[in-house]
């Protein structure tokens, strides 16, 4: 019974998937180091969900011509991609601008992520607004989820100047 209790117990950061060691670094490494890794993997994986959800919007627009249906995917692909290189851009910026790794590096990455992302599919501001602000919410909490579980871990001096 206590090897059940000793597994189940590790925390969920431990796991060896590819996802989440590609994207754990923008949440769990302070910010202002490692940028170019976090810029990579948050490319990465901005072009893998943007060409999800260009084949989705390909199958749900159904386009006529070869030139339609490649209109479709580039208008979903490419500002995902963009709002994935954003987000780890402007956290990071800011983290070393700042000189703190806080959730106000990742709302304001978030909210400039969403904005891209959102008014680049629909080319609609208010839709750029509502998923730039929802984005900033998401991104907040991550951020705040990782800072409260790296506590009492000998890692919490990256986190002393927090507000």
């Amino acid at each position: 019974m206590s090897n059940i209790l000793t597994i189940t117990s590790q925390p969920a950061r431990t796991r060896e998937s590819l996802v989440y060691k590609t994207l754990s670094s923008i949440w769990w490494e302070t910010d202002g180091q490692n940028i170019t890794n976090k810029i990579k993997n948050m490319t990465k994986f901005g072009a893998v969900v943007g060409t999800l959800t260009g084949i989705l919007g390909v199958g749900v627009a159904r386009p006529r011509f070869f030139y339609g249906g490649i209109s479709v995917f580039t208008r979903c692909f490419v500002p995902i991609t963009a709002a994935g290189a954003t987000y780890a851009i402007v956290t990071n910026t800011l983290g070393m601008k700042r000189g703190k790794s806080d959730r106000i590096n990742h709302a304001v990455g978030g909210f400039l992520a969403g904005a891209i992302s959102g008014g680049g599919i629909a080319r609609n501001y208010k839709l750029a607004f509502i998923s730039g602000f929802t984005l900033c919410i998401f991104a907040a909490c991550l951020k705040t989820y990782a800072m409260e579980n790296m506590e009492g871990e000998g890692q919490s001096t990256f986190y002393s100047t927090r507000n």
